[in-house]
């Protein structure tokens, strides 16, 4: 990076000698030859604002590696995941340009919701019109969110759903004490499901291409992106069902099992063994909060997060790169800080082009 390079603030921190300059460990050198380049044009003094700003909310938590593995027990105490309280859209910013990163709480949430309701493509859709020749017939419509997008659906009977971005949920249409509670889900989301008595409300399915996940009274997040479905259970109990061959529909040949708290269950349609683990599921169930949360998680996994979440396109100039594990939290209602964060934590220069970030030396 020279001074003569256009102003960006993406480019200025992807450079260690401004690294070290906004730190306060620069050299002397260092110090004056950036004292001269903020005085030389008055846009110096903007960027160099937002990068101070963005510098200090991309915060990983803990910062340092590889020693960050150490220090997960520290971070579960303080991790706080509670549902936010507001906005029932958001959008995900993944525009550099608008990622002001030192809003209030309040504030960005009102931006947020700004920004949801002019351009929030969820679509209620009809999916199925009740007809007169079957009356009894369960009418369903659709939620679907955008690359970058999330969605807060609080159903009648108390239940309440997450869709995540790039992700499509039908649910039925209106609710009365004789609706069954059945989903079918393609993408990622998370379900805090209410508990209901015995009878036509009490069960809680939710179906992907793979199979079905029954629930009573619980909370779990469910992720189904054309590799698999994923079930990761934070509280209760769960039961899964997966078709025996990946033709058939439920039969004999169903393989079931039930999960508990800290399952997670990756599997296929027409696995016949079915291999539960206990994991931090948290990883699996941060993603609609303002945290991301990682434990020892592989670098190329989290690439798949994030381009699976907001669109883009991610590329590493060292393979190696792939296989380093992350551990701690990171804020999550950026693109932008969640890149620079990672780029800082793994100690690489990151640099974004259009849609396409590229961690690593060129």
């Amino acid at each position: 990076m020279t001074k003569s390079s256009a102003p960006n603030v993406e480019q200025w921190l992807a450079d260690e000698s401004f690294q070290r300059w906004i730190t306060n460990t620069a050299t002397a050198e260092e110090n004056k030859r950036w004292s001269d380049w903020l005085q030389s044009d008055f846009r110096h003094q903007e960027i160099y604002r937002e990068a101070i700003k963005l510098w200090k909310l991309a915060q990983f938590k803990p910062a340092s590696v590889p020693d960050i593995d150490s220090e997960w027990e520290n971070l579960q105490d303080r991790l706080n995941l509670n549902l936010p309280k507001t906005a029932s859209v958001v959008n995900l910013s993944t525009n550099k340009q608008n990622s002001d990163r030192n809003l209030s709480l309040p504030k960005l949430w009102f931006r947020i919701g700004a920004v949801a309701a002019a351009i929030i493509l969820v679509a209620l859709v009809s999916f199925y019109l009740l007809e007169m020749k079957h009356p009894s017939r369960q009418a369903f419509q659709i939620a679907s969110t955008d690359y970058g997008q999330r969605v807060r659906i609080a159903l009648p009977e108390g239940t309440t759903v997450i869709l995540n971005a790039n992700s499509t949920l039908q649910y039925p249409t209106t609710w009365t004490k004789k609706t069954i509670r059945s989903f079918r889900l393609k993408g990622e989301a998370y379900f805090i499901v209410a508990s209901l008595p015995k009878g036509k409300q009490h069960n809680f399915i939710v179906e992907t291409k793979d199979g079905k996940v029954e629930v009573v009274g619980t909370r779990f997040a469910v992720c189904e992106r054309g590799r698999g479905t994923r079930v990761a259970v934070e509280e209760g109990c769960v039961k899964v069902s997966v078709p025996g061959d990946t033709t058939k529909q439920f039969n004999s040949q169903t393989t079931n099992i039930l999960l508990t708290s800290g399952h997670l269950l990756k599997f296929k349609r027409g696995d016949r063994s079915l291999t539960p683990k206990y994991e931090n599921v948290d990883i699996y169930t941060s993603w609609w909060t303002d945290q991301l949360v990682f434990d020892k998680t592989p670098f190329e996994n989290i690439i798949t997060r994030l381009q699976d979440t907001y669109g883009i396109q991610i590329k590493i100039t060292d393979k190696h790169l792939l296989k380093r594990t992350l551990s701690g939290s990171i804020e999550n209602t950026n693109l932008q800080t969640i890149i620079t964060a990672l780029a800082r934590a793994l100690q690489v220069p990151v640099q974004r082009k259009g849609n396409v970030i590229i961690f690593g030396k060129s």
